[in-house]
């Protein structure tokens, strides 16, 4: 069994909820507006990143994950917005509790676009060598996607399924 999270989102913007809610995708619906109004205007907690939460519970029980961190480059409007810099503090904090940091491509790089460029920015950006990646929504073209990551150096792929079903691809 292996334990991973994607970052997908450091801070949801309020009006990034407002966007979302008109085009009826907000993950929380319409409580997901209303927890980015008070993350943004009243110090509350952001419940879209959870990564100091995580690893808090995760240490308590000898747990260690593996955390999908984007690093660009943003080709898609649904690809995630913050840059590896935003997240310092926290994969500092990962590498110290000996978690895995790993690349959260976009989906622009569905073919195996810009992986290079990706994995050099957090690479650089973090301090480590990393090993694996995962697409953004699982959005990948097979057998291209492997095909550049296996050119990257990847030692690994978690790209093995769906995003909206249950199984492997072509069975």
């Amino acid at each position: 069994v292996s334990l991973t999270h994607d970052i997908d989102i450091a801070r949801r913007s309020v009006r990034g909820s407002v966007r979302l809610l008109f085009n009826r995708h907000v993950p929380g619906g319409f409580g997901g507006l209303l927890d980015s109004i008070g993350s943004r205007f009243f110090g509350a907690d952001n419940p879209y990143f959870c990564v100091p939460k995580w690893t808090k519970l995760e240490s308590k029980f000898g747990i260690k994950s593996t955390y999908f961190a984007f690093a660009g480059p943003r080709q898609h409007r649904d690809d995630p917005v913050y840059t590896p810099d935003m997240l310092s503090k926290f994969l500092e904090n990962l590498k110290s509790n000996n978690c895995e940091i790993a690349l959260h491509t976009g989906i622009g790089c569905y073919a195996g676009d810009k992986i290079a460029e990706s994995k050099q920015a957090l690479e650089q950006s973090s301090g480590i060598k990393l090993r694996g990646l995962r697409p953004h929504y699982l959005s990948a073209r097979f057998p291209e996607y492997w095909k550049a990551a296996s050119e990257c150096k990847f030692s690994y792929s978690s790209a093995l399924g769906f995003d909206d079903d249950i199984g492997f691809i072509e069975g």
